[in-house]
């Protein structure tokens, strides 16, 4: 799969990162449909540091070169089970490109290579129609039965749930090579 990720990687989410990711999010609207419920609008500084203090969050940054253009979480469910979330391309001018789909790429491949990751998971909204198609590329499906609704004052969202397996991710990844 690298060869398809040329010129992008992750790193490690600072807390340097901080006032590019606060920029990307220009509303309460976009808060919820990057954050759920993890920050409260406005997303500020000490938001963010209490966020990175949760050992069960890894936060990453995506480089293109060396810019920062995206962001991304593993998330450590349960033993086996980790969630990927808070996926986002930070330029808007940036998105509906496929990098959402490289992002995802390299977050899965990070989150397999975690000993003992057997299963991958996230959240998405039903609406987000675009989001769900990059996911299905890179291999999740929805799990049936699993929603919630998420309310935003007035407004219901509906909230799916996709995974992806390690043997599913190893067929997909051989595919890619």
């Amino acid at each position: 799969m690298n060869n398809q990720n040329d010129g992008y990687r992750l790193r490690p989410f600072t807390i340097n990162d901080s006032d590019l990711l606060i920029s990307w999010v220009p509303d309460e609207t976009a808060l919820i449909q990057f954050a759920g419920p993890v920050f409260t609008w406005p997303l500020t500084l000490n938001q963010v540091a209490h966020y990175l203090t949760d050992s069960r969050r890894n936060a990453y940054v995506l480089l293109q070169g060396d810019v920062v253009i995206g962001h991304g979480e593993i998330y450590r469910e349960s033993p086996g089970k980790v969630r990927l979330c808070r996926i986002l391309i930070g330029d808007i001018t940036l998105r509906n490109q496929g990098i959402g789909l490289i992002l995802t790429r390299l977050l899965l491949e990070q989150a397999f290579k975690s000993e003992g990751t057997e299963q991958v998971n996230l959240n998405v909204f039903d609406w987000n129609e675009s989001a769900i198609r990059c996911y299905k590329k890179a291999g999740f499906h929805r799990a049936p039965g699993r929603t919630a609704i998420r309310k935003t004052g007035t407004v219901s969202w509906k909230v799916i749930q996709m995974r992806i397996s390690k043997n599913i991710y190893l067929k997909q990844s051989a595919l890619h090579q």
